[in-house]
């Protein structure tokens, strides 16, 4: 009996190991946001940050978008949005048209990083979305579309 309660008190010691493990710090970055203004992730400390790795061709990207667009209007000022486009051939010009076709008002930018932010997010597939919690640790990551409910549930802890 006590060899079971041994090994049933190392199995939990493992999986709560497990969990706080996959808290981790977010990778900060800098970049440009589509109207030249230099940004940090640091910048949102204290607040929720939502990142959308994106492209403007990706149709899975759109209905992202009008998650992303639902899910904006219902948060406050203690949530911020930012998608950055992972492809570099996409212009500028291609990127606003893509917000305006939205009505997307939260940042855009490219992914022009020397060290790409999407690599260290490690995205492999877009659209993928990654939660950051006020105290900068990743509380989210998920690659495909993630709906509006899914993302409120998350930011309301």
């Amino acid at each position: 009996m006590k060899s079971i309660f041994k090994i049933s008190g190392i199995m939990v010691l493992f999986l709560f190991s497990g969990c706080l493990q996959s808290i981790e710090n977010a990778p900060d970055f800098t970049l440009k946001d589509v109207d030249g203004n230099s940004f940090s992730l640091h910048d949102f400390k204290g607040k929720i940050v939502i990142l959308d790795f994106m492209a403007t061709w990706c149709t899975p990207c759109e209905k992202q978008m009008e998650e992303l667009v639902s899910l904006s209007k219902e948060i406050g000022n203690d949530t911020v949005i930012i998608s950055i486009d992972i492809d570099l051939s996409e212009s500028i010009q291609q990127i606003k048209s893509f917000m305006e076709k939205y009505n997307a008002t939260w940042i855009f930018a490219r992914d022009t990083a020397e060290e790409k932010v999407a690599a260290k997010y490690n995205v492999v597939a877009i659209p993928k979305i990654v939660v950051i919690g006020k105290d900068g640790k990743i509380l989210y990551s998920h690659s495909g579309v993630t709906e509006k409910e899914k993302l409120l549930s998350i930011i309301k802890g």
